[in-house]
C-alpha cells in the first residue's frame, strides 16, 4: 500500500495513510459498482482475511455516462493526419481575422482509435511570421469533457479553442501549431506516417 513501508515494517496501532488512483474503464456502462479494498500476499495472491471475508465493502460508487458520437462530421477544413496509436486529426474549422486585436477560434475534429492509457491535453499555439508565441489554448479535448482516456473506438471529438490575437502583435500572416501532449511530462504524441515512422510533434495551420 506505501511503496517506502512495507507491511512488514508498520507501527502497531499507528494510523497508515494510503492513497490509490482508480481509472474507470471508457467502455463502462452506467451504474452502481461495489468499492472494496483489501491487503494480499503478492508471492502466493492470497488475501488477508477481515473477519469472514477477503475484503472490506468500502461503499457504492454512481457511474454516470458521457454521450459518445459515432457519425462523421464535416470539417471545413479535411484532413486525415494520423497520431501515434491510430487516432486520426480528420480536420478543422476555422474562423480568424487576420490583424491584431481579433479572435481566432478553431474548431478540431479527432475521431478515435480507443482510450488511452494516458489523459492527454490538445495544445494549439498561435504564432508570428519568425514563430513568435501570441496566444495559446491548452485543454483537455472539448475542454475536458472528452478525456482521451474515455475516448472509444470510432467515436468522433469536437474539440473548441478560442484564442485572440494580441492588439500589440506585429502584422500577419500568423500560424497556429498544434497537437496532443502528456501535461505531466509536456512529451508530445506524435503524428505518423501509414508504416508507423514519425513526422512530427505538431502540425501547422495557416490564419488567414
Amino acid at each position: 500500500p506505501i511503496s517506502w513501508l512495507p507491511t512488514g515494517q508498520w507501527p502497531p496501532g499507528s494510523p497508515i495513510r494510503s492513497q490509490h488512483s482508480l481509472r474507470i474503464p471508457a467502455n463502462l456502462k452506467p451504474g452502481t459498482y461495489a468499492l472494496i479494498a483489501g491487503l494480499f500476499d503478492p508471492e502466493t495472491g492470497i488475501r488477508q482475511l477481515w473477519g469472514g471475508d477477503d475484503h472490506l465493502r468500502l461503499g457504492e460508487v454512481e457511474i454516470g455516462v458521457r454521450a459518445h458520437d459515432f457519425t462523421p462530421p464535416t470539417p471545413q477544413h479535411p484532413l486525415d493526419l494520423v497520431l501515434a496509436g491510430g487516432h486520426r486529426l480528420i480536420g478543422y474549422d476555422l474562423v480568424a481575422g487576420d490583424s491584431p486585436g481579433n479572435p481566432v477560434n478553431l474548431t478540431l475534429y479527432w475521431r478515435a482509435a480507443g482510450p488511452t492509457d494516458i489523459r492527454y491535453s490538445a495544445f494549439v499555439h498561435l504564432l508570428a511570421l519568425d514563430d513568435t508565441l501570441l496566444d495559446q489554448s491548452d485543454q483537455e479535448p472539448a475542454a475536458g469533457d472528452h478525456p482521451t482516456t474515455s475516448w472509444l473506438a470510432g467515436e468522433y471529438i469536437v474539440d473548441a479553442h478560442a484564442l485572440t490575437i494580441p492588439p500589440q502583435a506585429p502584422p500577419g500572416p500568423y500560424h497556429l501549431a498544434l497537437g496532443l501532449y502528456d501535461p505531466a511530462t509536456g512529451q508530445r504524441l506524435p503524428f505518423i506516417d501509414e508504416q508507423g515512422a514519425i513526422l512530427t510533434d505538431h502540425i501547422v495551420l495557416p490564419v488567414q
